[in-house]
C-alpha cells in the first residue's frame, strides 16, 4: 500500500492500489504466507478497510468523474 493521499494520485494508481488491497485480502483468505510483505512493512492490515474506503471515496468522488478538464488534467499519469 502505497498510503499517498488519494486526492493527489491519478486514476491508474488509486485502482491499482485498489486491486493490490483486494489481492492483500485474497491472499488472507486462502491462508497465503504475507510475513515477507509484513516485515518489510509493504502492507499494514490493521488500515486495509480504512485505505480501501478512502480509495473507494476518491473513486466514486465527483471531482474523479473528469467533468472538468482541469480534472482530467490533474489525473492524467502520463
Amino acid at each position: 500500500m502505497w498510503m499517498v493521499e488519494p486526492s493527489k494520485m491519478c486514476d491508474r494508481h488509486i485502482l491499482g492500489e485498489h486491486v493490490e488491497i483486494h489481492m492483500i485480502l485474497g491472499s488472507i483468505d486462502n491462508k497465503r504466507n504475507l510475513t515477507g510483505f509484513l516485515v518489510k512493512g509493504l502492507i499494514q492490515p490493521s488500515s486495509l478497510k480504512e485505505r480501501h474506503d478512502e480509495l473507494t471515496r476518491e473513486m466514486i468522488s465527483p471531482k474523479n468523474r473528469k467533468e472538468a478538464p482541469s480534472d482530467v488534467e490533474r489525473r492524467n499519469c502520463d
